[in-house]
């Protein structure tokens, strides 16, 4: 089952006046969290970063944000691909400490280097790579998260469509439910298509 979500809209949704008023709640309030998880690294310690990557790393930021795993106390390892271009703005290491997760870069992803990871941000790997790494990895739960697999129906949980007007995702929930982590159904909801 794919849903899918344009970040974009998310602030906006309380104007459209056919939505049920809970829904546009829960999205202005899951926008708001999101905005102000990232102020806080953002302010005074953050090089200038485009108005796309900010989205994208406001959205990477917020999946993480609202994802638990059964058994971690800490924050999670993040892995991200050397191949992404928002490899800066997902990874930076200025007040690294209020970031939600613990960066951590692959120069090439595979089963060995991934093995360690709590999650998996794909950058340029097609979906069939995703779907590869994935199965060949061990045991575990694990948040995958990808830019570059438009129809998101193998390889990653969270499918990011990044263009330079905004920053839409979908999410695989046959991939998400046997990643083993739990996300809030606040971004479940953020993915459902709005009626129009």
């Amino acid at each position: 089952m794919l849903l899918s979500s344009d970040y974009s809209h998310i602030v906006s949704t309380s104007q459209k006046t056919h939505m049920p008023r809970l829904v546009s709640m829960l999205f202005l309030i899951f926008a708001c969290s999101i905005s102000a998880k990232a102020s806080a690294s953002d302010a005074g310690s953050q090089p200038y970063l485009s108005g796309t990557a900010q989205n994208v790393k406001r959205i990477v930021y917020g999946i993480v944000s609202y994802t638990r795993w059964p058994a971690l106390t800490t924050r999670p390892r993040m892995c991200f691909s050397h191949s992404t271009p928002y490899l800066d703005a997902l990874t930076s290491p200025n007040n690294a400490e209020s970031m939600p997760y613990q960066p951590v870069i692959l120069t090439e992803i595979n089963s060995t280097t991934a093995a360690q990871c709590d999650g998996i941000y794909f950058g340029q790997e097609s979906a069939q790579t995703q779907q590869t790494v994935i199965q060949q990895l061990p045991a575990g739960a694990r948040l995958f998260i990808s830019e570059n697999n438009p129809q998101c129906v193998t390889g990653s949980a969270f499918c990011l469509a990044i263009t330079s007007d905004s920053v839409k995702f979908s999410v695989n929930l046959d991939s998400l439910t046997r990643s083993g982590v739990h996300v809030s159904p606040d971004v479940l909801l953020l993915a459902r298509k709005t009626e129009k």
